[in-house]
């Protein structure tokens, strides 16, 4: 199965993340540590747009963090 690593966090690229994700392919969603703002805004959208795709919550000014997100990218890739 087919790999999407998903860091926007607008609504164009969780959609198009949500596009993907019904056509079968694995979406792994990047959020902030406080996670999405849409969450807060409209939890109705957040879910519609998130359901079904894996979360994971990093930190991209940590080198940590960056690095976490290259290997998730490199297993994209594979």
């Amino acid at each position: 199965m087919a790999v999407v690593l998903e860091i926007a966090q607008l609504y164009p690229g969780p959609l198009a993340g949500r596009l993907l994700r019904e056509w079968g392919f694995r979406v792994v969603k990047v959020e902030p540590p406080g996670g999405d703002p849409l969450r807060r805004l409209s939890p109705t959208l957040y879910q519609w747009l998130n359901e079904g795709k894996e979360v994971v919550y990093l930190d991209l000014r940590l080198a940590e963090d960056r690095g976490r997100v290259l290997d998730l990218a490199k297993a994209a890739r594979a």
